[in-house]
């Protein structure tokens, strides 16, 4: 235990981590800038499966923004696969 113990880093050694304010809305203005100036979705419906990943929530919004009836799915990460 003692040889695990000295392998591990000091506490100042570890770095932080910060929350940036906005950085949702930011994302999502990015991710829309990608596609086509004028495209729109409306009248379209699509099933998102965001496999609880990271763009679980900024995905589904950004398409709704862009007029979609977005259905997501996989969209609630527990900590857990399934």
């Amino acid at each position: 235990m003692k040889e695990l113990t000295s392998q591990l880093a000091h506490p100042n050694e570890v770095g932080r981590a910060t929350r940036v304010e906005g950085v949702h809305a930011r994302y999502i203005e990015f991710a829309k800038r990608t596609l086509p100036r004028k495209m729109s979705l409306d009248g379209m419906r699509i099933v998102m499966d965001c496999a609880n990943g990271a763009a679980y929530k900024v995905a589904p919004e950004a398409l709704w923004e862009l007029g979609a009836d977005v259905v997501p799915i996989g969209n609630e990460p527990n900590g857990y696969k399934h």
